[in-house]
């Protein structure tokens, strides 16, 4: 994390003499703007059978260093000179405030909407969006998982959006299999599995 040209010019050069970054990693970089919030992560399923778009769950992710270091007083953590890093150790399931649902449902939309253009048909079964949610309560998307989640294990069976959708109990691999089941009874696996 840096504030300004300086410190990121100081931490890259300590980085690379410690052998953790090159010098060709330093001009690829990708800087990111820390949005000061909470992370979810909506997850979502695109039925090309249905032609809609599933919100079925989101999740938090626990992260080694970053989520333990808010344990330390402020004044420790500055003698303790550590890198926070962001390693997954594992996932919380959420039920966020239902004012947030029409727009997260919004962005799935859109999102389906977009990589269709891209390229169609666009993206088929799940993925999701990892977004921070600021204390006015905007969210802000900065990457797109086209994929399964390891968050959307963490609700097997108890996540309330998937079930407002089926009213019974449904996680993402249940919902891939559905999926796929009617598409071989419809002939059109070709549409969903490629």
């Amino acid at each position: 994390m840096a504030n300004s040209p300086e410190p990121f010019r100081q931490k890259a050069a300590d980085m690379k003499q410690r052998g953790r970054l090159t010098d060709n990693d330093v001009k690829n970089v990708h800087l990111q703007e820390y949005v000061v919030g909470v992370n979810a992560y909506p997850h979502y399923f695109r039925s090309i059978l249905d032609d809609e778009v599933e919100f079925l769950g989101v999740d938090k992710r626990y992260e080694s260093a970053i989520d333990a270091l808010g344990k330390i007083p402020a004044s420790e953590q500055l003698q303790l000179d550590i890198n926070p890093t962001y390693t997954i150790v594992g996932n919380i399931l959420l039920t966020l405030r239902e004012s947030l649902l029409p727009e997260l449902l919004e962005m799935g939309d859109r999102v389906v909407a977009a990589s269709t253009e891209i390229a169609a048909p666009g993206i088929v079964g799940p993925f999701c969006l990892e977004t921070v949610v600021t204390d006015d309560l905007q969210i802000y998307t900065f990457e797109i998982s086209a994929r399964i989640v390891g968050g959307t294990n963490v609700g097997i069976g108890t996540l309330p959006y998937a079930y407002l959708q089926y009213g019974e109990t449904m996680w993402m691999g249940k919902r891939i299999a559905r999926e796929a089941r009617r598409a071989i009874q419809h002939a059109r696996l070709e549409d969903v599995a490629y």
